[in-house]
């Protein structure tokens, strides 16, 4: 019956937060999908810390301001408009490069609010570095390398080894001639994040191990990059299948809205051309329950963004660059295509304490282009 079975996992499970580390996504609001099936009933404190090797090499991108010039590139393909287009002709010239490891460090309050309701404050920094061993192993430029030559990815496929590996530096311009540069070594504050997330209790799906929750988010983009206050909206719908008594099994969807720049704090630098940013996330996750109310979970996250940019623009945009394999365009080409990564996660907990690390591999250049590690430290504070 009811009560010998699991009533639930003990206490909400902790994920490590697996916010990508793209150069201009750590600028800006992320809305973190909740699969949490239970508000917490304590504080609680965690520290993450998120990195990842990006590798843009330098490509400059036109767009050309007459339809008529728009017309005539409409009709080439893309990595053949240069051939016809006039650069003189086009002041609006964008510039973009990265390299390096970019690292994502969050500290996450957690406070309960009443029975069903949880306030969070999330402060986010940012730091760029070399990626050099032994701070840097899965991320490094040569472990990344051999990676590709000796399992999967082929030779040198996105031509890293035609530059000096291990090195750092981001720099953008926007095409109206604003830019900022990130340089090795260098700590900024991005923002701070606070979030309210509210658990409806519905008895009919609680019965049957169905919970919901939904969410709302407001980002101080603190940052010369990106001064702004974001909003976003996220809900979530999570099924729990038990087994055993002490096993159990989660399957959840996820899906979440941001709206950009919604109230300027400054004159900032042009990241995305869109109002909205939609995201979604798919949960599966297996549970184990242990002695004192810990727990073991393996989990696995596919996550899907909308594109930074407005993806009808490509039509008539011009990129050059040093086209040292067929992947030199993802520069600027992947700011127009959906962003998609996967994530698999390992936490263990035990008394008040929960440990969580996670690798992310992208899809379609989610994280500029390559693996992201990362790791969370939970604690019950009282």
């Amino acid at each position: 019956n009811e009560s010998d079975s699991l009533k639930t996992i003990h206490r909400p499970i902790f994920n490590a937060n697996t916010h990508s580390t793209h150069p201009f996504g750590v600028f800006m609001l992320r809305t973190s999908h909740n699969f949490k099936t239970k508000p917490e009933n304590k504080i609680s404190l965690s520290v993450n810390l998120s990195s990842g090797n990006v590798w843009l090499p330098y490509v400059k991108m036109y767009e050309p301001l007459y339809e008529t010039d728009r017309q005539l590139i409409k009709n080439k393909v893309w990595h053949e408009r240069v051939l016809v287009f006039n650069p003189k002709s086009s002041p609006n010239t964008s510039i973009f490069q990265a390299d390096g490891v970019v690292r994502l460090y969050q500290l996450n309050l957690t406070f309960p609010l009443q029975k069903h309701n949880e306030l969070q404050i999330n402060p986010r920094i940012v730091s760029l570095d070399k990626g050099k061993v032994p701070v840097s192993i899965l991320t490094n430029d040569d472990v990344i390398e051999k990676f590709h030559s000796e399992v999967a990815g082929g030779e040198d496929p996105f031509s890293r080894k035609k530059y000096e590996t291990n090195q750092a530096g981001i720099y953008y311009q926007d095409n109206s001639g604003k830019e900022f540069v990130v340089q090795s070594g260098e700590f900024m504050l991005s923002g701070i994040d606070f979030s309210y997330n509210f658990f409806p209790q519905h008895k009919t799906l609680n019965q049957r191990r169905i919970y919901t929750n939904i969410g709302a988010q407001a980002g101080f983009s603190l940052s010369k990059v990106n001064p702004a206050l974001d909003f976003g909206l996220n809900a979530s719908l999570i099924k729990e299948f038990v087994f055993w008594k002490e096993y159990a099994f989660h399957v959840g969807l996820s899906v979440a809205g941001v709206s950009q720049q919604l109230i300027p704090l400054g004159t900032g630098i042009e990241l995305t051309n869109k109002r909205y940013l939609g995201s979604t996330e798919l949960l599966l996750e297996f549970v184990k329950n242990t002695q004192k109310k810990g727990y073991i979970s393996l989990s696995n996250r596919y996550f899907v963004q909308s594109s930074f940019r407005d993806n009808k623009e490509f039509d008539y945009l011009v990129l050059t660059g040093q086209r040292h394999s067929s992947h030199w365009h993802y520069t600027f080409s992947h700011l127009y295509r959906l962003l998609l990564s996967d994530s698999l996660i390992f936490t263990w907990a035990k008394g008040l304490f929960a440990y969580s690390i996670y690798i992310r591999e992208d899809f379609l250049v989610d994280n500029a282009p390559d693996v992201q590690t990362g790791i969370g430290i939970k604690y019950m504070v009282k």
